[in-house]
């Protein structure tokens, strides 16, 4: 019995090679078909939009701290600083003075050492100062072979319309000393017009006629000068006083002052010079022909003490000092400075 069973054993052990042979090529004749996986291809996707985030209300209202306000330091504003350049500003004004009246004047600067300025000066109106004189008695002279006394005779005086150019010439850029060089009576060589209403005498000597057909006759004896002026058609007599040369006057002089100042809106300016004279004369006029120029001598003065024509008879000898070559200009003047 034991035998067997160890026959049947060892024929066991004798088949496991022949089935692990027969097992390692039996291969099936069609072996399983394996899928691989297929790729899927996912379009990429665009990350959503981030919401925005909401900040969750707070349980509790927390207390706001108030900060301490700050006060802004303004900076100080920086004034330009002005000066006088080429034409830069602009000044005009009104003056006052000696043999101008009442001018007009406009001035510029060319810089800090020179102001250029014209003065138009426009006489002195009546409604201002009336320049006149009454003489008591003139004298008596021959009018139209005719003796007639003229009495009460009131002169009136007229300073001529004139421009005068200056160049101003300061020491220092901002100061207001000024020397002054320029040219007088640019317009007209005239510097004084009188006029004389004679129509009542004239009427009274020469009733209906005429007066500016009625001579007056002036004689200088010593000089042997006759000469015959006449009034107007209205009665008046006009004399006037101008430069022999008939040509402008040159002006010197010193003063102080700006027409556009720099240091304030407002100036005043002061002249003080002379202008230079060829020497002065008298005319008389003759509405029938040229004018008649007086020499001394030709008029019959009685009072020479403050007379208008004792005045007339020194101009035209040249006794006056101012008229011996210069003539005083004094001139106070307040201006604007407009930019």
């Amino acid at each position: 019995m034991k035998k067997l069973s160890f026959a049947v054993f060892a024929a066991s052990l004798a088949l496991v090679p022949a089935s692990l042979s027969a097992q390692e090529f039996d291969v099936p004749q069609n072996p399983p078909l394996i899928l691989a996986p297929e790729t899927v291809v996912v379009d990429p996707v665009e990350p959503a939009a981030e919401e925005p985030v909401v900040e969750a209300k707070k349980a509790k209202k927390e207390k706001k701290v108030k900060e301490p306000k700050v006060k802004e330091v303004k900076e100080p504003k920086v004034k330009k600083e002005k000066y006088y350049g080429f034409c830069n500003h602009l000044g005009i004004g009104a003056s006052v003075g000696i043999m101008d009246g009442l001018s007009a004047t406009v001035g510029i600067p060319l810089g800090g050492h020179l102001q250029l300025r014209g003065n138009y000066s426009i006489g002195v109106p009546d409604q201002v100062y009336p320049l006149q004189y009454t003489i008591p008695d003139l004298g008596t002279y021959n009018i139209s072979g005719k003796q007639v006394s003229l009495k009460d005779i009131t002169l009136k005086g007229d300073l001529t319309k004139n421009l005068n150019v200056m160049a101003d010439l300061y020491l220092s850029k901002k100061g207001g000393f000024h020397i002054t060089i320029g040219i007088g009576g640019i317009l007209d060589p005239k510097i004084l017009s009188v006029s004389a209403d004679l129509s009542k005498q004239l009427e009274q000597a020469f009733p209906g006629q005429d007066p500016s057909s009625l001579f007056i006759e002036l004689n200088d004896d010593a000089a042997n000068n006759k000469i015959r002026i006449s009034t107007d058609k209205e009665g008046v007599l006009h004399l006037d006083m101008k430069d022999k040369q008939e040509k402008f006057r040159m002006y010197y002089g010193i003063g102080w002052g700006r027409v556009a100042s720099i240091k304030s809106w407002l100036n005043l300016n002061l002249d003080l010079g002379v202008q230079q004279t060829n020497g002065f004369e008298v005319v008389g006029y003759n509405y029938d022909g040229q004018p008649q120029v007086f020499t001394s001598g030709l008029i019959d003065h009685k009072d020479k003490i403050a007379s208008f024509e004792d005045l007339l008879d020194k101009a035209a000898a040249g006794d006056l000092p101012y008229l011996k070559g210069f003539m005083p200009v004094i001139r106070l003047g307040l201006t604007i400075r407009l930019f």
